[in-house]
């Protein structure tokens, strides 16, 4: 057990992992989460409880480039040292990347904008070694009509249409809208990768916009359907598809 000292300290880390294996980020009993990972390695260090907050709740399947996390700690161990503290008590698809002392930062409340990525494999055979990070669709895809339908998510837009029943109960006065700062698809031979970052994102809005963006493209489904149904706010104008979660991943957290 490493030295601790009765002062608390506020730490932030930048936390990279392969979502395959894990209920999501949040701890779950007697699931396997991110969070409960992180969480249990802190415990056998400080042979306590320390609670990590997370700036995304990534779900089921979800992958992060650059989730951040915050906690508080009664250390004398120096940050520079905690990574690799933490990372040897960690299984091999979660990675702690750095980590610095931020006094009175929350990874949740304090953060701006969250950046994501899902990357879809239009190859008519599947990739199997991308079969864990990109969703396969097997299809030609227009990319003029994908650029312009990701067009139609800029600015302040509401994401009911693309969410769950029962996430649309829960919101509160400031309703389904959130800010899209950016949205655009880039092509990478049969790689098909849409870039998001908005201030705030609805359970599986990126995932269901996707699905909705490659109906566009395979022109299954009109660019003025994909504005009614945002119009609307219904999901059920929306003939589209959520896309699995093995394509998504967070890339970066903004403060």
């Amino acid at each position: 057990m490493l030295d601790l000292t009765m002062e608390q300290r506020t730490f932030r880390i930048t936390v990279a992992y392969d979502g395959t294996a894990y209920e999501g980020w949040q701890l779950q009993p007697a699931r396997a989460t991110i969070q409960g990972s992180i969480e249990a390695a802190l415990g056998a260090i400080t042979g306590g409880r320390v609670v990590v907050v997370g700036a995304s709740r990534t779900d089921s399947g979800v992958h992060a480039r650059g989730q951040v996390a915050s906690f508080s700690w009664a250390a004398t161990l120096e940050p520079a040292r905690i990574p690799a503290a933490i990372n040897s008590r960690l299984p091999a698809d979660i990675r702690v990347l750095d980590c610095i002392e931020s006094p009175r930062f929350d990874a949740r409340r304090d953060c701006l904008r969250k950046s994501y990525t899902y990357t879809v494999n239009t190859r008519r055979i599947a990739d199997p070694f991308a079969l864990r990070f990109a969703a396969h669709t097997p299809a030609r895809l227009d990319e003029t009509l994908l650029a312009q339908a990701a067009g139609c998510l800029h600015g302040d837009l509401d994401q009911s249409a693309f969410t769950l029943a029962e996430t649309l109960r829960t919101l509160g006065s400031r309703g389904g809208t959130r800010t899209v700062s950016s949205a655009e698809w880039a092509f990478r031979g049969s790689m098909a990768v849409f870039t998001i970052t908005a201030d705030g994102f609805l359970r599986h809005s990126i995932r269901t916009m996707v699905g909705a963006m490659i109906e566009v493209g395979r022109r299954r489904l009109s660019l003025e359907d994909l504005r009614r149904a945002i119009g609307t706010g219904k999901r059920s104008m929306l003939r589209a598809p959520t896309m699995p979660a093995k394509g998504l991943c967070l890339e970066n957290v903004e403060y």
